[in-house]
């Protein structure tokens, strides 16, 4: 094999040689003047060219370059000699110094080349023998576990394990589908920890990627980067890292965002970070309901609330902390959807730009605002805003504001329709985001055609901050940003955006919006105001998840009854039995007996059917073939929740 040095190898060679000739010159003229004689100077010339030598031998192993280095110093230490009987600086000596430089110079670059060569090819050896048994070892493991035929064809590491490439086989029995299906057993057979293994697509129908994580990498915190810029939304932005290190983009346009994760999983964490990020943005306005008080929204007003000079704007456009204010910026939220389609003057869609900029309603705790087990329902005094009117509206928003680049992101704490409102709304959001849940089931609210997602959504419920994404049609784990707020965090972010980025609608909105929009700050916001001026705000006393899992019920609902209200609720208009209720339970682990603990006991069919009737009665449910053994039971709306008052109000 030809042996060849690049143009970086030899300035490195001819600046040694160049250093190594000076050297050997500097003690020939001053060592004397230290009291050396030459045959001290020479000696130890040869002597550091001795242990250069042996200290190569035992680094690169090469028998060349150790008698290289030998020879140089054996070489330096008789020039020495030579210039001492022909005087140093004579041309005889220096010539013959010249000389050396210019043999051993390419001979060492030589030398090291063919080293470096012979070096690469053996570790390329190594590389294809231990990818080769890696091979023969997959391609033996994917037999044992009945999918034989899969052929691996490239390893690559990755930052928190490794991707193996795969060829499936061409028969077409095995597909990406049965893949997913199997890594159960893969990772049995591996011995590897649940949630080691994930499968995506490949680059062909015919290929696959299966994922390894080695590490659970998604334990870190990834702090917020603070490199304020002003940007675009029609760019993507990322709001974390994925598993393999590289960040979890989102291309937030025409699409709407669905983020479900229970209490302490990091859900209002991940609101602030998609609030500093369109923040950021010169061609974005944000709106924000929270029924929380306007806790949520509360820091990102703060800088705006405290300048008094009028040079700022805030970072969230209009805040909504009433059922009444929010049903106001929807129909305003709707009206400005129409009146953009109406003047869109032959364009297909509004493209974002700081005329005419997105805005993006953000909704805090949706079971508040559109869940049909919570909140404000049909059945309450005349004329009360109700959660189903509101949910209309926004599934209305969500349907036409696409192209209008008028667009939601919605956060609740279960995607059942209790807390999430029903299943035309949710269908309509594209980019879905899970940061924990409780069951498998609640999973299968979020990423209801992908079970290999839900499995890993219920493990990483235990880690904060850790989900499961959308990212390039694929639904892979992440780790989001983290924004800490008590280390100021949102206030400089706000405080940035408000003087540099923050964006207005534009004035055909505005004029149209009338006194709705124009006095949301002015009147109806003043005690907003008021409050985060004063840092006066309500207490967090949201019992949203807590209320809900336990269906709508008394204090001492039982766990067993819960669930069962649970699986009547997800059964929709359909209805379920109780024959088929106890089917469920069975295939969860239910049992009947008098020796199984009590948590995992299965009722009695009377017994089932007795709590439903309850139900029934405080109108909970409806019910049909009631008396026969083909009741069911039913979700059926309206209704009036037992132990909510008539005001519309939490109890």
């Amino acid at each position: 094999m030809a042996t060849k040095a690049d143009g970086e190898l030899w300035q490195h060679a001819f600046e040694s040689g160049l250093l190594a000739s000076g050297a050997i010159l500097v003690i020939a003229l001053a060592g004397p003047a230290f009291g050396l004689h030459t045959w001290q100077m020479a000696l130890g010339e040869g002597i550091a060219g001795i242990i250069a030598g042996l200290c190569m031998l035992k680094h690169t192993d090469s028998m060349p370059l150790t008698a290289y280095w030998i020879t140089a110093g054996l070489c330096a230490a008789g020039w020495t000699v030579q210039a001492h009987f022909t005087r140093t600086l004579s041309t005889i000596s220096l010539g013959a110094l010249g000389l050396g430089c210019l043999i051993f110079t390419p001979w060492g670059l030589f030398l090291w080349a063919s080293y470096r060569d012979e070096r690469a090819s053996r570790e390329n050896k190594t590389k294809a023998i231990s990818a080769g048994l890696e091979f023969s070892a997959w391609r033996k493991r994917f037999e044992e576990v009945e999918l034989a035929g899969v052929m691996i064809t490239k390893i690559e590491p990755t930052f928190s394990g490794r991707d193996i490439h795969l060829r499936l086989p061409m028969h077409g029995r095995i597909t990406l589908a049965v893949l997913k299906q199997s890594v159960d057993r893969i990772e049995t057979a591996c011995n590897m920890r649940e949630g080691a293994i994930r499968f995506s697509k490949g680059a062909t129908r015919g290929t696959a990627i299966m994922h390894i994580a080695e590490k659970e990498v998604l334990g870190q915190d990834v702090p917020y980067p603070m490199d304020l810029v002003p940007r675009t939304i029609n760019e993507p932005f990322p709001i974390g890292m994925l598993e393999n290190g590289e960040y979890a983009m989102v291309q937030f346009r025409e699409i709407a965002a669905y983020i479900v994760g229970v209490r302490g999983a990091g859900k209002s964490n991940l609101l602030n970070v998609f609030i500093a990020q369109l923040a950021q943005c010169v061609d974005c306005v944000i709106w924000m309901i929270d029924l929380k008080g306007g806790r949520a929204a509360a820091p990102w007003l703060e800088p705006w609330v405290a300048d008094s000079s009028g040079r700022t704007r805030p970072v969230l456009d209009w805040v909504a902390t009433t059922p009444e204010e929010a049903e106001v910026m929807l129909d305003t939220f709707n009206a400005w959807i129409d009146l953009r389609s109406r003047h869109a003057g032959g364009k297909e869609k509004v493209v974002p730009t700081t005329k005419e900029p997105a805005i993006v309603l953000v909704v805090d705790e949706m079971a508040k605002v559109f869940g049909q087990g919570f909140g404000n329902k049909a059945g309450n005094a005349a004329g009360a805003v109700t959660n189903t009117a509101l949910a209309g509206k926004a599934k209305n928003s969500v349907v036409l504001g696409r192209s209008e680049a008028m667009d939601l992101i919605l956060a609740t704490q279960r995607g059942t329709v209790t807390m999430a409102g029903d299943g035309d709304l949710k269908s309509q959001l594209q980019l879905r985001i899970g940061l924990g849940t409780t069951t498998a089931a609640d999973a299968g609210t979020v990423f209801p055609g992908d079970v290999q997602a839900q499995k890993r959504l219920v493990q990483l419920s235990k880690i904060p901050g850790a989900g499961v994404i959308e990212h390039d049609d694929e639904l892979t784990p992440f780790k989001t940003f983290r924004i800490k707020p008590d280390q100021g965090d949102i206030n400089k972010i706000a405080e940035w955006c408000s003087r540099n980025t923050a964006a207005a609608p534009e004035q055909m909105l505005v004029a149209a919006g009338g006194v709705a929009y124009s006095e949301r700050w002015s009147v109806r916001g003043q005690e907003l105001i008021e409050q985060v001026a004063a840092r006066q705000l309500p207490e967090d006393e949201d019992q949203t998840f807590e209320g809900i899992v336990r269906g709508i019920e008394d204090e001492n609902l039982s766990p067993i009854r819960t669930k069962i209200r649970d699986l009547v609720i997800s059964s929709g208009k359909m209805g379920a039995s109780p024959f088929q209720i106890r089917k469920v339970l069975e295939k969860e682990g239910y049992e009947e007996g008098k020796d199984v603990p009590p948590d995992r006991r299965m009722p009695a069919r009377e017994t089932v059917n007795r709590w439903l009737l309850a139900d029934v009665e405080a109108e909970v449910f409806g019910v049909r073939n009631a008396g026969t053994p083909n009741v069911r039971y039913y979700l059926a709306p309206p209704r009036l929740v037992a132990g909510e008052s008539d005001t519309g109000t939490d109890g």
